[in-house]
Parts: structure tokens; sequence; C-alpha cells
């Protein structure tokens, strides 16, 4: 069996580095071509192909070469710090806006991408079904819904989320909104909405809380960027959705969920926030991989799915849960109200 040799060792572990700071350099351009967009969301990866390099320069007593890897992965994983609150202090924004408002009930939103067998749908509707009304989420958002799987499971799920807006199709683009709450207004199939988005629905709905007043909702899943037309649908899809909901118009609590194919380092995905004066409910409470195609394989995924939210929300818990046999884990954000500030 033949050894590495030190030499050898440093060699691989110079490639490993510079290809990061190569990649990372060219994130620069990811806007001038749809390939290297796509190519943003391995930025983790990336960072641990640096930090390989660095474990290795330190194996072979090259503390200086160990120096500049773990400089470089930092450089590559910092958009990940604001998941875990050592970031900027502007993805944890709204706390201008007030206190909590405590003496009104929180927000519950899943999101949950079933896969295109749907074979997650019957253990899940078990659960909601069973489950006391006090710990019921307010509103779910289900993507990828088959025809098939809505007409077997309506009227079990119409008992308890009796306000529904669905749109379940044979291709991996069927949504299914479904709410505790009644619709006060639904903007999903409007003229404006089918002017805007043509072949892929966008669930846009203004619900009536009984206690906290109207709350916009809306659930987007736009397809994947795999090719230059694919990217370019995505792009008009995000440009729908910032035209929709301006950042500067929305005076209603937001929330819009779903699988939005789009990594949180994508240039794209820090336009849609500004344009629709978000942010990201996980940040502060962690970042995990919520597509997995190999669920075994730990490292292999992208965290696409997202919930997002205006500033008039705090988050009081955001989790992730299991796939229970899709190749997406479900999202759950309870959101509480502000009080706005004078």
């Amino acid at each position: 069996m033949k050894i590495l040799t030190r030499k050898a060792v440093l060699r691989w572990a110079r490639l490993l580095v510079w290809g990061t700071v190569a990649y990372g350099v060219a994130l620069f351009f990811a806007d001038r071509w749809w390939g290297l967009e796509l190519l943003s969301n391995l930025r983790v990866l990336a960072s641990g192909g640096a930090l390989i390099g660095a474990l290795m320069s330190l194996v072979v007593f090259a503390p200086m070469r160990a120096i500049s890897g773990v400089l470089v992965a930092t450089w590559m994983a910092w958009p990940v710090l604001d998941y875990y609150g050592l970031g900027s202090l502007e993805a944890l924004s709204g706390e201008e806006r007030g206190a909590v408002n405590e003496g009104v009930p929180g927000f519950s939103v899943v999101s949950f991408n079933l896969g295109p067998d749907n074979a997650p749908m019957d253990g899940w509707v078990e659960r909601m079904v069973r489950l006391p009304k006090e710990d019921l989420p307010d509103c779910v958002f289900l993507m990828e819904v088959r025809p098939a799987t809505y007409r077997e499971h309506f009227n079990a799920l119409r008992r308890v989320f009796p306000y529904q807006v669905a749109d379940p199709r044979s291709d991996n683009f069927g949504v299914w909104l479904m709410s505790r709450w009644p619709i006060a207004e639904d903007r999903t199939r409007s003229k404006q909405m089918l002017k805007l988005v043509e072949d892929v629905p966008l669930v846009d709905v203004d619900l009536k809380h009984k206690q906290l007043g109207e709350i916009r909702v809306m659930g987007v899943h736009p397809v994947p960027p795999m090719n230059e037309q694919m990217s370019g649908m995505r792009a008009d899809y995000f440009r729908a959705m910032m035209k929709l909901a301006p950042a500067e118009a929305e005076e209603v609590p937001l929330v819009v969920a779903g699988d939005f194919n789009c990594a949180p380092w994508s240039y794209w995905f820090d336009d849609l926030c500004a344009g629709m004066g978000v942010r990201n409910a996980a940040y502060g409470h962690g970042l995990e991989l919520t597509w997995k195609p190999y669920i075994d394989v730990p490292f292999l995924g992208m965290p696409i799915d997202h919930i997002l939210i205006s500033d008039h929300w705090h988050v009081d818990a955001f989790s992730v849960g299991d796939a229970a046999g899709s190749d997406h884990r479900p999202l759950r954000a309870v959101l509480q109200l502000r009080e706005v500030a004078d």
C-alpha cells in the first residue's frame, strides 16, 4: 500500500484550499451566468473542502498553510453564521418594531414538500387528525401534491383545516394550502397572478385570524434552475413574488413558505428578501439541510426550503422535522406578533 509523502499531502491540501478560493471568486460573477449561480448552492461543501485542506496541512506540520485553509473555510461559511446568531445584526432585524405582544396567541406555520411519490402523506395525515386543537398548526402548505393524494385525504383534512386552496397536479408542482382560519381574500387565480405566473402555481391569500387579525400567506414552489431556461423561469417567479408583495407596500404581517429551490447564500435569495421586506425565520435557530436526495448520506443536500417572515413577527420556535419518505424535510415556525413601536 502506497503511503502519501509529505510533499504529496501538501499538494492535495493546496489544491483543496486554492480550489475553494477560485470557487469563491467565481461566485462574485454568479449573476452573470446561471451555472455559477447553481454552483453557489454548494458553498458549505466548498468550505468543508478548505477545512479538510487545513487539517491535512496540520497533520504534516505546515501551520501557516493550515491557518490559510481555516481562513478560507471561514470565508466560505460566513453566511451560515447568521443562522447561529453569530453573523450580521441585520439578519435578526425586526426588533425595532417593538416587544412581542404577549397578549395574543402565536401563529404556527408548516411547510412540507411531499416528494414525487407523496410517501409521507398517510402518516402525516394520521398525526394531524389526532393532534389536540391547541397543537395544530394554524396554516399548512404542501407541495408536489398529486391529484390522487388530494382526493384520498381531502375529507379527513377538511375537518381540521376547513379553509383550503388547492391545485393538485400530476407534475411536481401541485400545491395545497390549508388553514384553520377563514380566507378573507384569495389572489391565487387573480388576473394579475395569472399574468405574472403562468405555468407554476403561487398561492397568495389573506387569512382572518380571530385574535391576530389579517395575515398574508404566500405558498411558493418555483422550478429548480437546472438549465438556462429553468433558471430564467425561477427568476421570473421571484420577480413576480416581489411585484405581488413589495417591501414598501407591505403593511399586513406576511409569511412566505415553500420550496424555493434556492439556497440562502444565492444572490437571488438576498434580492428576494430585500425586495419583499422579509427575513428567514431560521435565523438564530441553526441551519439544516432540507433537501436530501439520499437521506442516509450526512452532508449531501441543500437548505432550499424556507419560511420567510416580515418584521411584524418574532420567531418563538423553528424546527426541521423528519422526511418520513420524502426527499425534503418539513419546516415548522411558531411566530409571535410584535407590538408596533410608536
